[in-house]
């Protein structure tokens, strides 16, 4: 039988072909597939018939697999081998271990193994992460890791090989094909041709000789190395004036107006300053700074820095004397609403923080509501049907009983009638036993009157 094995999966796939959920029921299509199914063994249309009721029965645990195959992989598998993947995605999960790996593998060679190799690759990949996920929020997780993860898994190293098998095979099939080689026609042979003359060779062609300009520096290249001296020196002596010199800024007298603001607003800040009050703490030690030699750029930024620096405290000090406000208590106002800010962003993120971990510990808890409610359900079942069986075993020995009583008393009343029947017959006997005897004399006498003589 394992021989037809290939061509029942084809027929099954064909009968799951014809099937529609809308039109047809179960038991009706399996009914009407048995009757059509003509020369085959009883042990045949029971396999189909098994195979196609268990891929309609089992369709939503097919389609947790089948629907994301179709979806990781639009353009390579046709829709058309959607019951075919059904077929085998069935039989793998469920008959693995009553077929065998011999006749499962010649199953799947029989139909498209590019296909085959890449659902199988795709279903043991994903078998313990989400796939494992969806079966145990539709089924219970203790069946499902018993009697489909654990039996999948414990031959996943047997079903690898298949696939390497099926994928050397898909190699051997997209590798180039052989190219026609041709092959000479078998002309008459010629006849051997006369060897060539020689030639005779040129004499060689005279060079001309390397020009001098070769190993001499030309024009252009001592102009450019002077100009380049000269622009390193002319370096040279800016960054020795600026080095020598000091910075010439903007003219250093004050006017009287400016110089008494300035010594009012030293006096104010010297009044705020505390210096004897307190812990004193250590000087921090000296740190010895070495010279550092500027190049012309830094000398340049930092004559820049110095100049812009200047202008903004002469500008300030400039309104501050014209009667502008300090901006001391804006500024402390910014920084007090900027940290406000900084606190309430933080503060919100905490609260967001907060909320995502009481959201995890909520699903958490509902899904260990869930687990315990289908555990209860479950226990409930089985003792229900714990109840049903003794129940029914109950009602089978109550009828077994009956049913001994009523043999026993049937089998006492057979006795009795016997016994009566019996006596009834030795009674017809005794009475058909006299009236023979009667009938005898009887007819002696009418002999004897009849003839004189007895007989």
């Amino acid at each position: 039988m394992a021989k037809n094995y290939g061509s029942l999966v084809k027929e099954a796939i064909v009968l799951l072909d014809k099937y529609t959920a809308s039109k047809h029921t179960t038991e009706d299509f399996t009914e009407d597939a048995t009757k059509n199914l003509k020369g085959l063994e009883a042990q045949d249309k029971e396999f189909l018939i098994v195979v196609v009721s268990g891929c309609i029965e089992h369709k939503k645990l097919l389609d947790i697999v089948i629907d994301p195959f179709y979806a990781h992989n639009p353009k390579h598998i046709p829709k058309q081998h959607r019951s075919q993947l059904s077929v085998i995605c069935y039989l793998t999960i469920f008959h693995l271990d009553d077929l065998g790996l011999q006749v499962y593998s010649n199953i799947v060679s029989c139909l498209d193994f590019r296909s085959m190799h890449t659902f199988l690759s795709f279903f043991f990949e994903h078998l313990t992460t989400w796939i494992q996920d969806e079966w145990t929020s539709m089924y219970n997780a203790e069946y499902v890791m018993a009697h489909w993860i654990d039996p999948l898994l414990r031959r996943r190293s047997k079903i690898e090989t298949l696939l390497e098998k099926l994928e050397a095979r898909e190699r051997g099939e997209r590798a180039s094909p052989k190219t026609t080689e041709p092959v000479e026609f078998s002309f008459s042979k010629c006849k051997p041709h006369s060897p060539p003359q020689p030639t005779l060779s040129r004499p060689p062609e005279k060079h001309r000789a390397v020009p001098n300009s070769t190993y001499n520096i030309g024009k252009d290249v001592q102009i450019l190395e002077e100009n380049k001296q000269r622009n390193h020196q002319k370096m040279e002596d800016l960054l020795h004036e600026a080095t020598t010199t000091s910075f010439r800024c903007a003219n250093p007298q004050k006017s009287d107006n400016l110089e008494k603001v300035m010594y009012r607003m030293k006096e104010e800040l010297d009044s705020k300053l505390k210096f004897n009050s307190g812990h004193r703490c250590q000087p921090s030690p000296v740190k010895k700074k070495w010279p550092v030699k500027l190049n012309s750029a830094t000398i340049l930024r930092q004559r820049a820095l110095y100049d812009r620096k200047v202008e903004e405290e002469l500008q300030r000090l400039e309104t501050l004397a014209e009667g502008a406000h300090e901006p001391s208590s804006f500024n402390q106002w910014q920084k007090e609403m900027r940290e406000k800010d900084q606190q309430e962003r933080l503060a919100k993120i905490d609260q967001k923080h907060a909320e995502i971990l009481l959201g995890q510990y909520e699903k958490i808890i509902s899904r260990t509501k869930a687990v315990e409610l289908k555990k209860k359900a479950a226990r409930l079942k089985k003792e229900e049907a714990s109840e049903l069986t003794l129940k029914r075993d109950q009602r089978r020995l109550q009828e077994v009983n009956e049913k001994r009583d009523l043999v026993q008393q049937v089998s006492e009343n057979c006795k009795k009638n016997s016994k009566e029947a019996k006596e009834m017959m030795m009674k017809f006997k005794q009475s058909v036993g006299k009236h023979a005897t009667h009938c005898n004399t009887l007819f002696q006498s009418v002999t004897i009157i009849c003839f004189g003589v007895p007989i």
